[in-house]
């Protein structure tokens, strides 16, 4: 399974390293076996990566440049997972290498490093409860400036898919966006002018 996304990964503890990851890959053998053996899905890894998980450098890869780290963070229903994965830099590629539930000790120290700055929380639950009875502008900076965000779309393609526009995209010298935002555009404008004949 491949799901591209665009991560930046942030390493904690003071000394901290900016990646970014803009694919993510389970490969299929991976995928059953952390379904068999951990109850965990490709989702939930996903669901890991996405939600700012605390990251640390794990070992040295079996080749130069493909480290590997461990996130620790909650998937969306608030399970705690250790998500192992290679990062190949050339490519800004994370691939899945294993998942499991925390250890108590990791879940420890992971809550200690994930306590929210004024409700002094480590879950979406507490820091509701702490915002239902606080009002915001107690504690509201009012020298710190309004934040934009900008909310990119994500699409899952399926690994057979992907393989075969890379290679499409290797052999037109162009990158997998860009083929694929062209595909896109001609498909789009052939049934815009297949509806305009029929009407």
């Amino acid at each position: 399974m491949c799901y591209t996304k665009s991560l930046k990964a942030v390493a904690f503890n003071q000394r901290i390293i900016r990646i970014n990851i803009d694919r993510i890959i389970c490969p299929d053998y991976i995928e059953d076996k952390l379904a068999s053996k951990h109850a965990v899905t490709v989702r939930e890894t996903i669901q890991v990566l996405r939600s700012q998980p605390r990251i640390r450098f794990a070992e040295k890869g079996n080749l130069p440049g493909d480290d590997v780290y461990a996130a620790f963070g909650q998937t969306q229903s608030g399970r705690y997972l250790a998500v192992f994965f290679v990062y190949k830099r050339e490519t800004a590629t994370a691939i899945i290498a294993h998942a499991r539930d925390m250890s108590l000790k990791e879940r420890k120290q992971y809550a200690e490093n994930n306590i929210s700055s004024v409700s002094k929380a480590s879950t979406l639950e507490d820091i509701g409860e702490f915002w239902d009875k606080h009002d915001f502008t107690d504690f509201d900076d009012a020298a710190a400036p309004d934040i934009e965000f900008t909310i990119s779309s994500t699409v899952v393609i399926e690994p057979e898919i992907y393989s075969a526009v890379i290679k499409q995209a290797e052999r037109r010298g162009v990158s997998v966006e860009t083929l694929i935002n062209l595909w896109l555009q001609e498909k789009l404008m052939q049934l815009s002018q297949t509806a305009k004949a029929s009407v």
